[in-house]
């Protein structure tokens, strides 16, 4: 079972980064050849085009950096979740406190 979830939490990945670039770069090549034909022009379809390629490039970059922070933050276990926000806001939760509210949450 784990394995088909990590399949197609992979496949999903690929899927969601590629959608991430394409559609970023075919608007945008799009929209420069229709300024390009009304205009009778021959540069904005290179100039757009880069930068959707750019911008694409940006959102898969931002996408998979999201995906890579969610994982490792499933891997994390409560204390260390517990203590990393503890460093980043000052005192903070107690370990103690968690297990309680979670022995709360399961009953």
């Amino acid at each position: 079972m784990n394995k088909k979830k990590n399949f197609l939490r992979n496949f999903a990945m690929i899927s969601q980064l590629s959608i991430n670039i394409l559609v970023p770069t075919f608007l945008c090549l799009l929209a420069g050849m229709w300024i390009d034909a009304k205009f009778e022009t021959s540069y904005w379809s290179v100039i757009l085009l880069i930068i959707g390629v750019l911008a694409g490039g940006k959102s898969a970059y931002d996408t998979a950096v999201n995906a890579l922070r969610m994982e490792r933050e499933e891997q994390e276990k409560p204390e260390d979740i517990v203590a990393r926000y503890n460093s980043e806001h000052g005192k903070g939760v107690e370990k103690n406190e968690i297990s309680e509210k979670n022995k709360s949450d399961v009953s």
